[in-house]
């Protein structure tokens, strides 16, 4: 909702938006199991040196998790942090720990530095209590940003029946 809504008024500002939007993603799963070649997350791994050079262990690791959730990056978000989320130790994808301190700590960062709003955007998965598994729906961003000082909007777009007032 929110890159389309930026998409609509990026005519007002032309090439360059009085404001900068960093995308975080640790989805390293769900995006290996969206196979489609057009993918955009497929795009920007080709384009990195890091992603390319780790590519045949990310690929054995996602089939080895075998999660089927398919998941693709954004292709209107101008900026891109990927965190790949293997655990060397253990041999497996989805360790999320180091991402949520990068993300933590780059949030602290710019918050110090510059005037910032945190927005996330859509719902939240369950389990709330478990911030490290919740996945691209999860509120551990929001939660990071609130932790960092960073102002937090939570915007639910949804349609919702509306509701009588209470009776006296």
């Amino acid at each position: 909702a929110f890159s389309e809504a930026f998409q609509l008024e990026s005519a007002r500002w032309g090439s360059q938006p009085p404001f900068t939007i960093i995308g975080l993603s640790s989805e390293t799963t769900q995006m290996y199991a969206h196979e489609d070649p057009r993918a955009f997350w497929r795009f920007l791994a080709d384009g990195s040196r890091s992603w390319r050079a780790r590519h045949k262990i990310l690929r054995r690791l996602a089939k080895a998790a075998g999660d089927t959730n398919k998941l693709d990056l954004d292709p209107h978000l101008p900026n891109y942090i990927v965190v790949d989320t293997v655990n060397e130790k253990d041999d497996c994808l989805e360790d999320k720990r180091s991402f949520l301190r990068l993300s933590t700590e780059i949030i602290r960062h710019l918050t110090s530095t510059l005037p910032s709003i945190s927005v996330k955007s859509g719902m939240t998965t369950p389990p709330f209590w478990d911030i490290t598994s919740a996945g691209p729906a999860g509120i551990e961003h929001a939660i990071s940003s609130a932790k960092a000082g960073t102002p937090v909007l939570l915007l639910d777009a949804r349609h919702r029946p509306v509701l009588d007032p209470p009776s006296p």
